[in-house]
């Protein structure tokens, strides 16, 4: 059940800037209402999306650049960090940061993050994923990671390659909190990033 009266926000670890982060989460709730307005509006007009249903009259791609065009000035002038085929990321503060489902997928996404990150936060394999601190009815509230790429890709490929290993080690010894679980997405280098001096997994919702 996705949350759509109110935000659930997770307990923070570390000692973050308690300004920053309730700054970010009251942005988070005012985007994430903001979103179901403008994704009632596309069915409004367009029809429900349906993922098995080809030929529709806005297909996922056009409602995720309707999603990132409006997200642009929703509530201030934001920055978008990227659009995948699921889900439109924005930029909350300095250190946090959104993603928006546009479609039902993208909505499975972000309960199998949220649920992951419960899952594993105070265990071992925690500082193998991205923080979620919370979840709405269209996103949840992550923090901003630093791709892999360009003069990064040298310091993350060892890094990555050791994260990679732990994932499988515990998913193969079905560790507890990982029971029933799969990341498929973690063999791929460009779906982890830099985050407080780690590569993490930046999306593991399947």
């Amino acid at each position: 059940m996705l949350l759509s009266d109110a935000i659930k926000p997770l307990r923070r670890r570390g000692s973050r800037s308690d300004d920053e982060y309730r700054a970010a989460l009251e942005k988070f709730r005012l985007l994430d209402s903001g979103v179901a307005d403008v994704l009632s509006n596309i069915d409004d007009e367009y029809g429900a999306y349906d993922e098995d249903e080809y030929g529709q009259d806005m297909d996922s791609d056009t409602r995720g650049d309707v999603l990132k065009r409006e997200l642009r000035w929703m509530e201030g002038q934001n920055e978008i960090l990227g659009k995948g085929g699921n889900r439109v990321v924005v930029r909350l503060s300095p250190r946090y940061a959104a993603k928006f489902a546009f479609v039902p997928k993208g909505n499975r996404q972000n309960r199998y993050e949220y649920e992951t990150w419960n899952a594993v936060k105070n265990t071992a394999l925690s500082d193998l994923f991205m923080p979620i601190h919370a979840i709405g009815e269209n996103g949840v509230m992550t923090e901003v990671a630093l791709p892999c790429e360009g003069e990064r890709a040298e310091q993350c490929e060892a890094m990555i390659m050791r994260g990679q290993k732990r994932l499988k080690q515990a998913l193969a010894q079905q560790f507890g909190a990982l029971q029933g679980m799969s990341f498929n997405d973690a063999d791929f280098y460009f779906n982890w990033g830099l985050h407080d001096g780690k590569t993490k997994l930046l999306d593991y919702g399947q």
